[in-house]
């Protein structure tokens, strides 16, 4: 990464969107910043329901820049499902998108 900042990070499946490794670090450190403010940290964990994407990865990196952990939920689950898995695990923040 630190070599290469231009070069291709992350590639979406329909190649619409690019982040070079140096966009994707940018990218990932503001989003820590935000979750740091909000008091994501260590022993903290964060629900990230986002589809699998550029941003997901931004996301994942972005908590553990932090210093926390993330609980991937899948966005295709019933309601019930996810319901149940913020009730147990009981994260700190949930990321999502609008979509």
């Amino acid at each position: 990464m630190a070599e290469a900042p231009d070069a291709a990070g992350v590639l979406s499946g329909d190649g619409g969107t690019v982040y070079s490794y140096g966009e994707l670090n940018a990218r990932a450190n503001r989003l820590a910043r935000l979750l740091v403010e909000r008091g994501v940290g260590p022993e903290r964990l964060v629900a990230l329901a986002l589809p699998r994407s550029p941003e997901l990865v931004v996301a994942v990196l972005a908590v553990w820049k932090a210093g926390a952990a993330y609980l991937p939920v899948d966005v295709e689950y019933p309601v019930e499902r996810v319901r149940f898995m913020l009730e147990d695990s009981r994260p700190a923040l949930v990321l999502t998108d609008t979509s």
